[in-house]
């Protein structure tokens, strides 16, 4: 290797202090020594421990900075702005890296003297301190055309798209085509960033290994919990995936299908939010029914089994059925229905 670029890991904070020693110590022990450390505390209730502090301070490659709470979108882009490096990794508090992770992304992303973009890797999962399994996908170098047929597909499917910590990313793209976080998101805003990303790549590699250990201990996750006007940046996601890949059609009805089955988690939440009046929820039902995203989206999605026939079946039911009390309900207000 010529010259050894630097890497930034940018690692947001919120009251974990009690579960970043793993990943800390995964950091100052890799192989691959040219990394700087930005620790981002994102208004913790808590106060770091003391030798905690000292050992940051003793390291001259870690930087400490506490901010208000403002979430971790706002905690990454304030990291992409104070980092130097020439490439970035993001990480999370509870999680760590393989010793040799930074070296061999390094390797991978400098080989033959290629200039890529972004690097996306596996990671091994975890559920309550238990490990569960790995998602990798096939290895790939080359243009983002190509990128978008059959590696993307795989990409997707293995859910390796889905998070920024699985890439290793050029900061020069980030801050040329003006890529960050949308920090009035609180949920789906890492899967938008990582489409962003690799719509403006020029340059995409993947490499079939598991680096990055995810700690997964949240029963109800951000991706299966309910928020209001979830679906339509669930159908936002859908539209961009389309248009990505509109030059490789055959996986549309897939992408598809199963943004439709996580409008569907969606709607069948909505009846148990207490919170609300029924009117208040029959209405939120009614709104995500009547998105016409959402009808075109069901028309293009494909069952893979049953299950899935079954519940698509529902959801075209209840879209007509949303269709046509919206109708009763103008007819009745006196309005002239063309």
């Amino acid at each position: 290797m010529e010259k050894e670029p630097l890497v930034s890991i940018v690692i947001p904070v919120y009251n974990s202090y009690d579960c970043i020693q793993n990943g800390y110590e995964s950091l100052i022990k890799q192989t691959y020594k040219k990394i700087e450390i930005l620790i981002i505390d994102d208004g913790s209730a808590m106060q770091p421990p003391a030798v905690l502090l000292k050992r940051f301070a003793a390291d001259s490659r870690v930087r400490f900075y506490p901010r208000e709470h403002a979430g971790p979108g706002a905690a990454r882009n304030f990291g992409i702005k104070e980092s130097t490096g020439e490439y970035l990794l993001f990480m999370d508090s509870d999680d760590w890296l393989d010793q040799c992770t930074i070296e061999e992304l390094v390797k991978a992303a400098t080989d033959s003297g290629s200039s890529t973009d972004v690097l996306i890797f596996g990671f091994h999962l975890y559920e309550q301190e238990s490990f569960k399994e790995s998602k990798t996908a096939s290895g790939y170098s080359g243009s983002k055309k190509e990128f978008f047929n059959e590696p993307f597909y795989e990409c997707y499917k293995q859910f390796l798209l889905n998070a920024p910590w699985n890439k290793l990313i050029r900061r020069k793209l980030l801050l040329q085509e003006e890529i960050f976080f949308d920090e009035q998101l609180r949920i789906l805003e890492d899967l938008l960033f990582s489409l962003q990303v690799i719509a403006a790549a020029q340059r995409i590699k993947v490499i079939d290994q598991a680096f990055y250990h995810y700690h997964y201990l949240r029963p109800n996750s951000l991706m299966t919990k309910f928020h209001i006007g979830k679906e339509k940046i669930l159908l936002q996601i859908c539209q961009l995936i389309v248009q990505l890949t509109k030059d490789y059609p055959a996986h549309h009805s897939y992408y598809c299908k199963d943004i439709a089955m996580k409008v569907i988690l969606q709607l069948l939440q909505v009846k148990e939010q207490k919170q609300y009046t029924v009117r208040q929820r029959l209405q939120m039902g009614r709104t995500c029914l009547e998105n016409p995203q959402l009808k075109a989206l069901v028309k293009v999605a494909v069952p893979e089994n049953r299950h899935e026939k079954a519940k698509l079946l529902l959801l075209k039911v209840l879209i007509k059925l949303a269709g046509k009390t919206n109708r009763t309900a103008r007819v009745q207000e006196g309005e002239r229905i063309d």
